[in-house]
């Protein structure tokens, strides 16, 4: 019998508690100072600042590309802030990874924040990462529709619930009327190009949801889209994910925040630059382990002006993301329609205020709020 709504809400909430509970352990040995709690955190009090960060993607991917070209091309250390950057290969890992210190900022679906929020009130999100939802449902040529899935395993690398997860399984329901454990199942697969493709060649998975360019790899290798996550009325005009940190972390640390927020910004502007291209997209290809023109097609993630060059999120964001957890099964339908407190947009504000003329309306697409939305 599939679980229930709140079974799938508990079990997303204890695999994420778990999660960081596993990491926040390995980084508090003996001898080391306790994680900061809400009720011990110095929020609001001016500390130490750093002229060093760790970021952390989930995969090498065109979500994170903006964050791959300041490392690259030093743009965060012309704002005075060394950035590295790593991959956790799951959203709860990266949240993990930032809760339990080793990490100061991530980019995570906004799923993913909910429910970290919940068991953290201090994991914030302080920018923008992408306004639109660029995932497809990738299947075996031979797959003729929908019908084709049931009794189908197919791959996520997230928690049921959770980012990719969520989304597949959204697709499913959408397009073929099809719910996961009724029929259909779900097994964790690696989300980078080469394990997703082993998985679809070995049988493992008939079907996966990626974002370029793995989708793009896939296809090549002569497998096809099926559905694209845009086909969901519920993510059209959506954002995929934002730019994570911890509230006393940001309180603590305001010079390195606002460095670290323009050197994304200016990053995103240097991506938006036509004459960038192929050195982006070279880079891109380095770092996902694809061939240079499977990278390029992930291009149309920066024509499309999706990547936000002013940085905030719109207050929408959160009570959709919330609505489509709740139908998904991952967030009980108790829980409040917004979260106040869990964006702040009063950071990105300030650095996108700072930025030169040349950044800020530099060429390429305008990547500004959309009109009709209201910055949160």
């Amino acid at each position: 019998m599939p679980p229930t709504c709140a079974a799938r809400a508990a079990r997303a909430l204890r695999i994420l508690a778990a999660t960081v509970l596993l990491v926040t352990a390995g980084a508090c040995g003996a001898g080391e100072p306790p994680a900061v709690t809400p009720e011990t955190s110095t929020a609001g009090a001016a500390g130490p600042e750093v002229d060093k960060v760790t970021f952390s993607g989930v995969t090498a991917n065109a979500g994170n590309w903006a964050i791959q070209v300041g490392v690259e091309f030093g743009i965060f250390r012309e704002h005075g802030l060394d950035v590295s950057m790593i991959y956790s290969q799951s959203s709860p890992n990266a949240l993990a990874a930032m809760i339990g210190g080793s990490v100061q900022f991530t980019s995570t679906v906004y799923d993913a924040v909910v429910l970290a929020h919940q068991k953290d009130p201090r994991v914030i999100a302080v920018a923008e990462g992408y306004r639109s939802y660029p995932e497809y449902l990738v299947v075996p040529k031979e797959v003729r529709s929908f019908e084709d899935l049931r009794g189908a395993t197919c791959g996520a690398q997230n928690p049921e619930g959770i980012g990719d997860a969520l989304y597949l399984s959204k697709m499913m329901e959408h397009g073929g009327k099809l719910k996961v454990g009724a029929d259909f199942k779900l097994t964790n697969v690696n989300l980078n190009a080469g394990p997703a493709l082993a998985a679809l060649q070995s049988g493992q998975i008939k079907c996966i949801a990626v974002l370029p360019p793995t989708s793009t790899l896939l296809e090549r290798q002569g497998y096809k889209i099926l559905y694209d996550l845009q086909q969901v009325p519920e993510y059209q005009d959506l954002s995929f994910f934002g730019i994570i940190a911890l509230k006393n972390w940001v309180a603590e640390h305001p010079n390195a925040t606002r460095a670290f927020l323009k050197g994304y910004l200016a990053s995103i502007a240097f991506l938006y630059d036509p004459a960038n291209k192929d050195r982006v997209i070279a880079l891109l290809a380095r770092n996902a382990q694809v061939e240079p023109d499977v990278a390029e097609a992930s291009y149309t993630w920066v024509t499309s002006g999706a990547y936000p060059r002013d940085g905030v999120i719109a207050d929408e964001v959160i009570p959709r993301t919330i609505s489509l957890m709740k139908s998904g099964g991952s967030l009980d339908a108790s829980v409040p329609s917004d979260i106040a407190g869990l964006i702040e947009n009063s950071h990105v504000k300030a650095a996108f205020d700072e930025l030169p003329d040349s950044v800020k309306n530099g060429p390429g697409p305008k990547g500004l709020l959309p009109e009709g939305q209201t910055a949160a």
